[in-house]
Formats: C-alpha cells, structure tokens, sequence
C-alpha cells in the first residue's frame, strides 16, 4: 500500500476516540473535499456536530446532489449520520431508530437518502444485511425512496486516499515534511499576523486564484504562477484565498519545489486523486517540469507556483502581485498588535525598513523589549533592537554567521562551518546547537538546506556592524589577516552587500596594497580577478584605477586575452563586464568605465554573448536606455575623442556607437538594485521632447562633420550610418542636413543607388498620410521626391549605374517598385537603341555593384528583336563569375524569341571549354533545348562542375521536373562523391534530394522512389558508407530508412540496428524509432542482429542505456528469452543492463517483468549478470528537473521488494535503496545550494 493511501486500521486507530469528535472531523472533512471536488457550493452542505446524542442526532445534511460523484453516495440529497464506535456495539434495533429520527424523516419523506458512517471494518454480508433492514425501513416511509447506504472504514479509507490532503492531515504526519496540508501550512504562513486584512487591489487576482483551483470549471493551463516581489504578502494572500473556501483545504497540498516532481507523479497514478498542490519558491525548471506533468490532468491535479521576482522578470503568462500599500500594512499590524501603542506599531515598522515579518516579530517582543530599556522606548535602531531580543550567546552566533552571506553546516561543504569557529574563536557544535535554536526563534537566521544564513537584510547590516566593532574596529588588519581563504569572497559579498562606509573603506585599504602588485598576467589567475572585482564593488575607485592599468597594460603587451580563458568554466573576462556594466551606473565612474571596456571591445571574445563588452560599451552613447546616469552632452566628448583616435579599430568601434544613438528600437538591461552599498540614480534620459530634440540634432550635427572630412574612414562610416538610418532621419525631418551631407562631394554611383532605394522605402512605408497638417506633410514628400530624383543623373550611364545599382523587389507591386521597374524599361530601350553605350557599360553590368542586373538583363532580352548584343552578352560571360545580367537577357530572350535556341546551345558548347560553369548556369535558363541534365553530366565527369552543380539540378528549373532515368543519374554522381570521395557536402546533398523525391513521389501519387532496383542500390550504397552526425541528417536518413522498410526489411533492420551502435546521438535517436517500428513486426530477426552486435568485440558496450530499454520493450519476451536459451551467460551479461527494473502495480503488488525474472532465475549465480542488472536498473533519466525526487521515489519502489521470493531481486532491492538513498541525499543538498546561490 502507498503512504499516500490508508485503510480501514488507519481509520479506526486515528479517528475513533471517545465522544466521536475526531471521527465527525475527518468525515465532514471528507464530504466537504467531495463537494468542492464536485463544485457544489458550501451552502448546501450543512454540519451539526451532536457527537454523544443518545438518540443519534443528524450530523449533516447534504441538501443537493454531487455533480460527477465519483462514489456513488451523492447522487441525491442526503442526511448523514456517524458512528465512532465498533461495528458490535451498532444493534439491530438501533439501527431501525435511527430512521425515526424527525429530521431523518422529514428528509426521507421528501426523496433525500440516509447514509450511515461506522468507525469500523464490516464484513459485506453484515453490511449487505444492515442496507437491507435499512432500506425496508426507508420504503414503510416512502416507497421511492432512495436506498440506504453503511459507510464502513474500508469505504472511508478508499475516499480518503482520494484527497492526500486528508491523508497527511489525519493519517501520515511523517509525510509532513514532503507536503503539507492546508490547515498546517496556514499556522506558519500566518505567525505572528492571525488577522489579515483583505486588499481590494487584490479582488481581480483573488478571482483567478478561485477559477483556478474550481474543478467544476475548465482550464486551458493545469498550472497557475503567481509572482511578486520579495515582502509583498503573496504567500499569505494565497492562503487566505485557498482558507475561504470550504472543501478546498482537504484538497491543498503545499510542496517544496524540490518535491514536487516527486509528489506530482505518486499522486498521477492513482486516478481518482483530486489535489491542489501549491510551491513556494518555485524556479522556472520546476515551472516547466510541473505543467509537463500534470497537463492532461488539470481535471482531478491543478497547482499554483509562487515565485519572488521582479516585475520585468515577470512572464506574460504569470499573475504580478503588486507590494501590500504602507497603509495595508500599518493596518495589518494595528489589528494583530492592538495592545502595541500606535506610534511604536509604525516606530517597529519603520525600524524594519517596511519588512511585514520583522515588524510583527519586534511588535510580538514588545513587552520584553519595554521591560527591557526600562523607560518603555522603541529601540533607536535595529543594534539596539537585537541587543535586547537575543542574548549575548545568541549576538555571537549571528554576528557570527553575519560575516558571510552564506554558511554551510553539514554536507561537502561543511568545512566552512568548521573555518567559521576557528576564525571567530567558537566551539562548531554550539555555534550549530545556537543557530539552529535562533532558526526556531529568533527571528535573524534562515536554514536553508545545508546553509544558515542572515535574514532580513537589515538583520544582517546591524549584525555585521557589530560583529566589525566586537572583532575587527580595534585591529582590522589582524581580524582580516586571520579570514580562512576559502571564506573571503563570501566575506567580500558580504562587505559589498551590507557594510558601512567605514567597513568598507578599512577592507578596501587592507587589500590596496596587495592590489598594486598585481601584474597583467595576474589577470589569468580566477581567484585574483574575482577577488579585485569584488574589492571593486566595495570601493570602485581605487580598485578601478588599478583595474584599469592593469587592462591597458595587458593591452599594449597582447596578453588580455588571458582574461578570456575560462578555469573550471568560471570566465574573468564575463566577471569584469559585469562589474563595469554595473559601476557604469555611477556617474563619477563613467571615465573609468568607458576606458576599460573601450579596451576589452577592441579585443572582443564573446561575439555571441548580448551584453558583452562591445556592446555595452557602444550602448553607453545611446539617448535612452544607456546604462549611466551620466548626461548625453557630458557623454558625446569622450566619443568625438574616440571618433579622432589613430587606432582604427577604435574609429570603427566609435562609428557602431555613433550609429546606435539612431537606433529606434533600443533594448535596456536590467539595473542592479545596489552599486557599491547603495542605490544607484537612473539611466539619464531626456525630460522634454524638446532636449530628445537637442541630442538628436548634436548626433546629427557630428555626422556632418565627419561626412565634410578628410578621413576617409570618417567620411566612408558616417554615409554608412546615414543610408542605414536614413528613414529614420527623414522621418524626423533631417532632410536638410542629410542633403548637406553629400552635396559638397562627388558621390559614387553605388551611394547614389544605395540612397535612392532607402529613399523610395521612406516614401512608401514612412509618409504620415494622416498627419495633422497633411499639407505641410505632402510639402516635406515633395522635397524628399525631389532629392531622390536628383540622385538619379541625366545620363545614360549614370542612370544605369544607380538605376540598376539598387536592389530589385520585383515581387512588389507597390507604386515606387512599379515606377521603379518602368524605369528599368526605358532604360533597356535606350540601350536597344543605342549599342555602343552598352559595350561601353557591359563590364559593369557583370559586376558586383549591379544588383538588378538580371532585371536589367531580363527587359533587354525580350526588346532584343535580333538578337544583336547575343555575342556580346556570351563573350562576356566567358569571363566573369557574376552572371546575372547574362542569365536575365538569356531568359528575356527565350521567352519572345524560342527560335534562337540553337543558336544559344551552339554558344554554350562553345562556352564550355572556357566557361563550363557559366555555360551550365545559363543552360537551365533556355531550358530542355540546351540539355542541362546531359550537359552537366558532361562536365560534372570532367571534373569542371561540383556536386552543389548537380544539387541545384534536383531540384528542377522552371517548366520541367526530374525524370527517373535522370534522377538516378545525378543522384548516383553525388552517391559517388559522397562515398568514394567522403566529400561531406556531396553526402548531404544527396539525402536532401532523396528525401524530397521520396516526398514528391508521395504527393503525386506515383510508384515509390525504392521501387526501382537501381534506385534501390545507389540508396543502400550511400546508407552504409554511414557518416550522418549533424541533427538534419539525422532525420533524412529516418525519412529514408522508413522508405525502405517495406523493400528490404532484413537489410533496413540491419542498418537500424547498426545506427543505435554506431551512430552520433542524434542519429541513435532516430535509429531507435526505427528499430522499434521494426521490432514490433519482425522480433526474431532484430533479436538477432542485435545479439550480433552486442556480443561483437567492437560493438558490444556501445548501446546507450535508455535506447537499449526502448529497443528491448518492443522485443516480445519470448524472443529474447529464446536468444539467451542459445547465448547463455555472455548473451545474459551483454543484455543484463537494459533489463526493466522491478515495479509495483496500481494496486500495490509486487511485479517483476518476466524477462527480468528469466534472466535473474536462469542465471542466479552469475554475479557479473547481477552487476550489469543493478548498474542499469536505477538509471532514473537525465540530468534536469527534479532528481532527488526521483531517487526518493526509487527507494520507496524498491523497498517493497526486500521480501520479494527471488534471492537475487531481495539482494537488488537492498543494494539499490541504499544506492538511491544516497544519491536522492546528494541531489537534495545540490539543488538546495543552486537555488540559495
């Protein structure tokens, strides 16, 4: 039997007791659970305890049906009665009274039922008799009447193992500390506030919570997040919801994040279980963990996970709780506290820097704290507080702990307990004894896990005050010399976080000298670098200056890149980028800032990482969202400083930041809530549109300026910011400036093209058409149309170059594309009418700056009557690798003049022998005439063209589809490549086109592509020369392998099979859905092929644990077993590990899977079989989600086999409880000091 279950004992022994209160409890809990599961209000739920009524008062009345009653007691209205007491001392002639009971009576008359409850097990023949006098009894009142029902304690166990609130409640204390229910969680959650006070800010949520956990009401999402920030009352306004309703509180389970994966999947497999479970501190790996668990089962399992956070890291899909107003919790300590004076209530408050827990533990101390100082007065400060709530011993022990912001006691790292006495000159066991007392009550320590720790955080700042005045104030530099090692940079966050200004300044002057021996290459050191950064945050500007020389200086020497490599994974460099991205939130910091991660830009090494170096460097020169509080004007003179730099690669880094004051779009990151002990001012922004205006205009004004200089750096990058921010600037009026920007110089063709595309995107997406003064709008266009139209020069080969300079979007049809395009036409007719001006322009027309040169090439095409610029346009081809323009004309041509084709083949033949690649581009734009297919078999043979050539031609042109002969053609060429050759490209692009031929074949309904014998072999050859690593392979070659299955299944097992031993992961992955397809139909024949494989020498240890299981699942047991009747030991030890493990069914029988049964009998004294067993047996999944709670779960599944029959699962089942014991202890304790970091 589950612990999550109870049954008829349990019942008897925990709830029958004199006067039958505690019996009367547990079933009006009981049916109160039911109607909340049912959705039947409370009001139709009425209790009358009348426990010790001789004459067997009415205990309740359920005056309306249970909808979707799952046990059949409530399908009518009803009226309950109770019995705690033995089934013997329950006579017969007691029985027929209890009918006559008026209000049983009236409810019978009236079609309700009666049940009977009985604290006792009842054998079915006397409960059968017992219905049955009852029920001739009910029907001498009225004959329709319902029939009479005994509830027994076997029936009570079984409806309370329905709700596993009521089983912890009533039954299972000791599962207290995986879940709690409700009513238990409810006295911790309420403390020292029993009188809460409703938010009327909160009703809106208060309602989602209610629709939530209702099962009588449907829900797209099984889970319910709710967030806020740390003190803002969430947890308590849960509770209080949940407390409102009746029912609900036999349902509620509250579980620990780290076992709730554990919990969730005990109470899955029972399915008549209904729960709510709540999780406190919940981590967005258990959010997803849970709603993969229980989607599905949102009918009978909901959840609600609590989480602290900020309100930016809020998800869309999560409820923000907003923090309780000042007045709510003045409020809530003036209904709690009324015997506290008023004006202490609010001094307290205060005192606790607003922290509703440390308020109410000063308000619940206040008659010892008036004793006390005597004269009645609030404590002045929080010291003064404390000296006054904890006794000197207790003083030690938190000052103690204060000095770090963690502490481990127990576990790997409990040596820090140990190093903590010896430095603090303390016995370790009374510092633990008194630590754990101040847990309890004490109000200033937190254990979590393995660690104590300081809370709340005015706690730890007055603590740490005193612990410096008591050990250090004196000689700080001999408290500080005597830190264990491994403790300071616990110690330093510590400083960082909560000391004062004095504290802070006597650290930072201990360390300085050690600072100002650090060399560059101390930078490699991770201890060194974390401990200077840290010192940095304690007091920025020394450290910071040494930071800086320290980087420049590594600089000029080459050797920064030493900052880069990672030591245990831990990054120097990602450290120091935080620290700067942080001090860049004070002002006085600013220079300092920029100048080091100026220098760590220059050498960038984390491109792939969003906010490195490059990156928040540039961003410091942003308008908005930069980072510093530090004013744009202020911030503009180190970036022109920057612009004039002799170190080019300082120009560009300062042209991208330049560029990015443009950026529209910006995105922020997060401030810290502390900078070097206290809170730094916001990001600088604008405060009127009219100084936005200002900054604007001040970036604008410097890219003139660099557009009108002599660097021709300068000048290139600031047309480069100018074209990619074009629209922006048009938009904001800067027409003027940006005009100004290009008249003083001869501008290039390619810029003239570049700024005409941007400028037509302007007009077409950008016009405010509904502008206010829509006149002066449609002015503004005017002028913009204007300039674009003198972009475009008079000339007919200015205007080709800018015209077909511009990129084509021949796909649009709006009015610039189209205005655009016509333009296009004109000019292809003016060069149709002018010969000698295309000669002199063809070279360009190849080139890379023609961007819509087949558009161009296109349009002169279909003018070209006689084909008059044909050898020009082939000649050229000959020699150049950009031929756009030729393809575009070729196809212009076919398309009005088709009689040319012969003309054009005899061209491209001849074009073979210099230009093969271009005579096979151009061959598919004429079409079958030209015979690519033939053609670039020719020339793939004589080596002159690449499989990527052979690729394209899979895919077909326009107006004609692969046929077969010349599909296994091609496709045989790339399978020759890709095996002979082991050319990687060939073998990828062989798959891509098989699989879309197997696709295509499907769609159009035609004969597979397998169903040619040839076709079949070029297949298999490329299969078995194997090689598929990457993901998208993977999953060609599965396309490819089902394909074949029905052909060739022998020979597909076989290369299934070979896949799960040989292939990559992803690979085996797949492998293994084949295998099991394959399994499933031939069992014999994949038995066998991997028996090969697994008692081979070179394949034999290569199958990987999880698709070993799969595989043999599909396997019928019979087959395997035969195989192993042949292999014997070895067949027994190789497959020994992929054996399916003992389990216990629904029902709570033992269960040993038949094969593992075989295998353990067959081959009991093989101690090498058992070994293999045991070590893949408890293989509980990956490394993610909740681990412990599944080696917990391993335990309880194991431990009922310890008196299992079979010699060898009894050896199992011990050997794998404490195996699990202590891998769940280990996991527990990990995950404990994941979620503390």
């Amino acid at each position: 039997m589950s612990l999550w279950s109870v049954d008829a004992r349990d019942v008897i022994n925990h709830t029958r007791s004199p006067g039958g209160d505690k019996f009367t409890k547990f079933v009006d809990s009981l049916i109160r659970s039911q109607a909340f599961a049912g959705g039947l209000p409370d009001a139709f739920v009425h209790t009358n305890i009348q426990t010790n009524q001789p004459d067997g008062g009415v205990d309740t009345l359920v005056k309306a049906p249970i909808p979707n009653d799952p046990t059949g007691r409530f399908g009518v209205p009803s009226v309950w009665q109770y019995k705690a007491r033995a089934a013997v001392d329950v006579r017969k002639a007691q029985l027929l009274r209890e009918l006559q009971n008026p209000f049983v009576k009236s409810n019978l008359l009236q079609g309700g039922a009666y049940r009977l409850c009985v604290c006792d097990s009842i054998a079915a023949p006397k409960k059968a008799n017992w219905e049955a006098l009852l029920r001739i009894e009910a029907r001498k009142l009225n004959p329709a009447a319902p029939d009479p029902l005994v509830v027994s304690a076997d029936d009570l166990a079984a409806w309370a193992s329905r709700f596993p609130s009521l089983v912890v409640e009533f039954f299972r204390p000791e599962l207290a500390g995986a879940a709690l229910p409700l009513r238990i969680r409810a006295k911790s959650v309420i403390g020292n506030t029993p009188l809460y006070i409703d938010v009327q800010a909160r009703m809106e949520v208060e309602t989602a919570i209610m629709n939530h956990i209702a099962f009588s009401v449907s829900c797209k999402h099984s889970i319910l997040v709710l967030r806020g920030a740390s003190g803002s009352g969430k947890r308590r306004f849960l509770c209080e919801c949940l407390s409102k309703i009746p029912g609900a509180d036999g349902t509620v389970l509250y579980v620990d994040s780290e076992d709730v994966g554990r919990v969730a999947r005990t109470l899955l497999v029972d399915q008549s279980v209904t729960a709510i479970l709540v999780v406190d501190d919940c981590d967005t790996e258990t959010r997803v963990a849970a709603a993969q668990l229980i989607q599905g089962h949102e009918h009978r399992i909901r959840a609600i996970l609590v989480d602290s956070a900020s309100r930016q890291a809020c998800p869309d899909d999560a409820i923000w709780i907003d923090p309780l107003p000042s007045q709510v919790i003045t409020d809530i300590l003036d209904r709690n506290f009324p015997g506290v004076p008023a004006e202490r209530r609010l001094a307290y408050l205060k005192l606790a820097g607003d922290n509703i827990r440390f308020a109410a533990d000063m308000c619940a101390n206040d008659r010892q704290t008036t004793v006390a100082s005597g004269k009645g007065a609030v404590p002045s400060s929080v010291p003064d507080y404390l000296a006054v709530r904890l006794t000197q011993q207790e003083s030690k022990v938190a000052e103690a702990l204060s000095l770090q912001m963690k502490v481990a006691f127990k576990g790997p790292a409990q040596e820090e307990i140990v190093l903590l006495s010896y430095w603090v000159g303390m016995d370790k066991d009374e510092l633990i004894e008194m630590a754990n007392r101040l847990e309890s009550n004490g109000g200033v320590v937190r254990k979590v896990g393995r660690y104590f720790r300081v809370a709340p955080a005015v706690a730890a700042r007055a603590l740490l005050a005193s612990a410096w005045k008591t050990r250090a104030e004196y000689d700080p530099a001999a408290f500080l010399m005597r830190i264990p090692p491994r403790l300071l940079p616990s110690f330093l966050d510590r400083v960082q976080r909560d000391a004062s200004p004095e504290v802070r300044g006597s650290v930072s002057s201990y360390f300085l000298q050690w600072a100002t021996t650090l060399q560059p290459q101390s930078l490699a050191d991770t201890a060194t670098t974390d401990r200077i950064i840290a010192l940095a945050r304690i007091d920025p500007k020394p450290y910071l200056s040494i930071l800086r020389n320290l980087v420049h200086k590594a600089s000029r020497e080459g050797t920064l890149n030493l900052l880069s490599q990672a030591e245990n994974g831990r990054n120097p460099r990602r450290k120091l980028v935080w620290l700067l991205q942080d001090l860049g939130h004070l002002q006085e910091m600013f220079d300092e800032v920029e100048s080091v991660l100026l220098e760590l830009a220059v050498e960038e090494t984390e491109p792939n990482i969003a906010n490195n170096a490059r990156r928040i460097w540039t961003e410091l020169f942003r308008i908005h969202l930069s980072g510093t509080p530090t004013p744009f004007r202020r911030r503009m003179e180190p970036l022109k400083v920057r612009l004039l730099s002799e170190r080019r690669e300082v120009v560009s880094l300062a042209l991208d930041a330049l560029d990015g004051i443009f950026e529209e779009l910006a995105v922020g990151h997060p401030s810290p809530t502390l900078v070097a002990g206290t809170i730094p001012p916001p990001d600088w922004r604008p405060s009127t549109l009219s100084e936005e205006r200002e900054c604007l205009e001040q970036a604008v004004q410097l890219l003139r300026e660099l557009s009108h200089g002599e660097d021709s750096l300068l000048v290139t990058g600031s047309h480069r910011i100018v074209i990619s921010r074009l629209r922006h600037l048009l938009r904001a009026g800067y027409l003027d400036d940006v005009v100004a920007m290009f008249e003083a110089r001869n501008i290039s063709d390619e810029l003239r093209a570049s700024l005409l595309e941007v400028g037509e995107e302007f007009v077409q997406y950008d016009v405010d058409r509904d502008s206010e003064k829509p006149e002066q709008a449609e002015a503004y266009v005017l002028q913009v149309r204007q300039w674009i139209d003198s972009l475009i020069p008079r000339d007919l080969h200015g205007r080709l170059r800018v015209l077909v300079g511009k990129a084509s979007h021949r796909d649009s049809t709006s009015a610039g594309e189209e205005s655009w395009l016509a333009e296009i036409r004109a000019l292809a007719t003016k060069y149709q009418q002018s010969p000698t001006s295309l000669l002199n322009d063809v070279e360009w027309l190849f080139s890379d700056q023609a961007r819509s040169a087949e558009t161009f090439g296109r349009e002169l095409g279909e003018l070209d009557e006689d084909a008059r610029f044909l050898d020009v346009v082939l000649e050229a081809t000959r020699h150049h690798s950009r031929i756009e323009f030729a393809k575009g004309y070729v196809m212009g041509l076919m398309d009005s003049r088709p009689h040319l084709t012969g003309r054009l083949s005899a061209g491209l033949d001849e074009m073979e022998v210099v230009a093969p690649r271009a005579a096979f581009d151009l061959s598919i734009g004429i079409g079958d005439a030209a015979s690519p297919v033939s053609r670039a078999l020719r020339l793939y043979d004589k080596g002159l063209l690449t499989p990527i050539h052979l690729g394209n031609l899979l895919r077909g042109w326009i107006g004609h589809s692969i046929g077969d002969r010349e599909f296994r053609e091609l496709f045989g060429r790339l399978v020759d490549a890709a095996t002979k050759g082991k050319d990687e490209l060939a073998r990828q692009l062989a798959l891509e086109s098989l699989t879309a031929r197997i696709e295509q074949k499907k769609r159009s309904g035609e004969a597979p592509v397998v169903a040619h014998r040839q076709t079949r072999i070029l297949i298999w050859k490329l299969i078995e020369a194997g090689g598929f690593v990457t993901a998208e392979e993977c999953l060609h070659w599965l396309v490819v392998l089902k394909e074949l299955m029905g052909a060739e299944p022998t020979r597909t097992i076989r290369a299934a099979v070979k896949g799960l031993f040989e292939g990559e992961y992803a690979l085996s992955d797949d492998a293994e859905k084949v295998s099991v397809v394959l399994a499933r139909a031939n069992p014999d024949e994949v038995m066998r092929e991997v028996g090969r494989l697994l008692l081979s020498s070179r394949h034999g240890r290569r199958l990987d644990i999880t698709h070993g299981r799969s595989l043999f699942s599909a396997i019928p047991h019979e087959n395997t077993m035969n195989w192993l009747r042949s292999n014997g030991r070895r067949g027994a030890q190789k497959i020994a590990r992929f054996l399916p493990a003992p389990r216990s069914t629904p029902d709570g029988q033992m269960f040993v899977p038949p094969l593992t049964e075989f295998v353990l009998t067959e081959f009991e004294d093989d101690e090498s079989v058992f070994d293999e067993f045991c070590a893949g047996s408890w293989y509980v999944g990956g490394l993610a989600g909740d681990i412990a709670g599944r080696y917990r779960e391993a335990e309880e599944s194991a431990k009922r086999f310890l008196s299992h029959p079979l010699r060898r699962v009894r050896e199992w089942a011990l050997r794998a409880t404490h195996d699990a014991r202590e891998s769940a202890e280990r996991w527990r304790l990990y995950q404990e000091e994941i979620d503390l970091e």
